[in-house]
């Protein structure tokens, strides 16, 4: 028995840390590979349903809610003003009738001032 173990002590010591030799870098590198598709997969149709989410929500809210009323006045007031330009004049005049006051011509009274003072 004394032999057997003078023949074990004698013996290249183990030793419990693995050496580089022991990692599997092939199986490193697919599980990389593969976690980052599968990263991206997820991402991907996350990232879909969002966008489904959001334009379904947006569907709904424009069904849910009818354009007000007064809404569809003045876009029906902006057409009429882009389709027929008015002359200022008679935009003037229009505005004069329809409320029923007099507005002083400010530009008549700021050119016969400057008139005067030429003529000086």
């Amino acid at each position: 028995m004394n032999a057997e173990l003078d023949h074990n002590e004698h013996a290249a010591p183990t030793s419990s840390r693995p050496s580089y030799d022991d990692v599997n870098s092939m199986a490193i590198f697919m599980t990389v590979i593969i976690s980052s598709i599968v990263t991206v997969v997820i991402v991907a149709a996350v990232q879909g349903m969002a966008y489904q989410f959001q334009n379904s929500f947006t569907a709904a809210q424009n069904k849910a809610y009818p354009q007000l009323q007064s809404v569809q006045k003045i876009d029906a007031q902006k057409k009429s003003l882009l389709d027929a330009p008015t002359p200022i004049e008679a935009a003037m005049e229009n505005v004069i009738k329809q409320y029923g006051r007099a507005v002083t011509n400010a530009a008549n009274t700021t050119g016969n001032n400057t008139t005067e003072k030429a003529e000086h």
